[in-house]
């Protein structure tokens, strides 16, 4: 009797070999840098706000107007230190340290602009509400027409329905805020932040002068 044919083992002797290599799945890598953390030198003393520029720049790579401009944009800008120093680290992957000294710096400068809005009249502050939707409002201060003639110098900053920041010819800088009402959603609370006032006079002058802009502007979308 015929025995069984066993079966050839080497058939795949003439083809070549790789090497298996232990890949990842590319969202690994990304959850990786994600959750990773700058490389920073850590000073031996506890946080504070008094901490150089040059030194907040290389290690983490921005200026400090940069990361207060990137606080006072966010949710966290009127929150105390734990919370925007909590943000720094999650959202930005910061060294706890840093965190919190840069959320010290912040705090110190928005306590200080109070102050000055109160004495030195350098900074005024003031909320309006308009009874048009947050898109419209925007669109409506959007317009360089609107501020006067050779009032606006340039738009520094134009995010869509959220803020705008303006120079003026007199070198003055104001930012605008607009916030959907939380009593009314067909509502605006317009929040105006004008800065660099070199005078009690000049600040009476620009109080006035968003005082009756405001008015004017509501008078239009009600008639």
């Amino acid at each position: 009797m015929f025995g069984r044919k066993k079966k050839s083992s080497d058939i795949f002797v003439d083809m070549p070999v790789f090497e298996r290599v232990n890949q990842e799945h590319p969202s690994a890598s990304k959850r990786a840098a994600k959750h990773g953390r700058r490389a920073m030198l850590v000073p031996d003393v506890k946080p504070h706000a008094n901490v150089g520029a040059d030194q907040i720049y290389a290690n983490t790579a921005k200026q400090r107007e940069e990361w207060f401009e990137l606080i006072f944009d966010s949710q966290v800008r009127e929150e105390k230190v734990t919370a925007i120093t909590k943000w720094l680290v999650e959202e930005h992957r910061m060294h706890r340290w840093w965190a919190n000294s840069i959320a010290l710096s912040f705090m110190a400068w928005r306590d200080s602009a109070k102050t000055i809005a109160t004495s030195d009249k350098k900074v005024l502050r003031a909320t309006y509400e308009l009874p048009i939707e947050n898109a419209r409002a925007y669109t409506i201060f959007a317009q360089t027409a609107l501020y006067g003639q050779d009032e606006v110098r340039r738009f520094l900053k134009q995010s869509a329905n959220d803020k705008l920041v303006i120079a003026f010819d007199d070198a003055t800088r104001a930012t605008l805020i607009f916030e959907p009402s939380s009593e009314n959603a067909s509502f605006t609370d317009l929040n105006i932040e004008h800065e660099f006032i070199v005078s009690p006079a000049a600040y009476r002058a620009r109080d006035k002068y968003w005082g009756e802009l405001v008015f004017e502007v509501i008078e239009r979308v009600q008639s």
